[in-house]
């Protein structure tokens, strides 16, 4: 069992940005980063379909992306 945890998989990931670091918006308050998630839902799916979202930041708070997992379809 100890050895089949050592081999387990890396994930990398990666990152292309197209906006200058001041261009991004910068989250600052659980009022922004709450309106930056609702920005990046369905809007039309949002009671079908439960997601897993997160917002990456740098160390600035300056907004790199916004990720998302489609976790299960409830109808």
């Amino acid at each position: 069992m100890e050895n089949s945890l050592s081999q387990l998989a890396e994930i990398e990931i990666s990152c292309r940005l197209k906006f200058k670091a001041m261009e991004r918006p910068q989250i600052d308050s659980s009022d922004k980063a709450y309106h930056a998630l609702v920005n990046n839902w369905n809007q039309d799916g949002i009671d079908l379909i439960e997601e897993f979202k997160i917002i990456l930041l740098n160390r600035r708070n300056r907004v790199l992306g916004v990720g998302f997992t489609e976790i299960v379809s409830l109808i």
